[in-house]
């Protein structure tokens, strides 16, 4: 874990800030890790619903890769028709 006061910019963030997560990386499961931040306006970040994730996956070959895109946009798509029409 790196907070905002030990990195090189850290002397940018407001004092009451610096104690605010940078990089936190969390192993789970079988090679996989969450990883995450505090998104900070005093530091750029301009947080909005719809970029405030990510998700990045490594894969064994181009047909895992295929796979897991192909999933990860169906449920997208359904949750996105979902939110929008009020369901849940």
């Amino acid at each position: 874990m790196q907070r905002f006061e030990e990195t090189p910019a850290g002397d940018r963030a407001p004092a009451n800030e610096k104690d605010k997560i940078m990089h936190i990386s969390l192993p789970i499961g079988k090679g996989n890790v969450l990883m995450g931040t505090d998104a900070l306006e005093s530091m750029g970040h301009k947080l909005t619903v719809g970029n405030n994730f990510n998700i990045s996956i490594e894969t064994d070959s181009k047909e895992e890769a295929k796979k897991l895109y192909d999933g990860l946009s169906v449920f997208i798509i359904h949750r996105v028709i979902r939110t929008r029409i009020g369901a849940s």
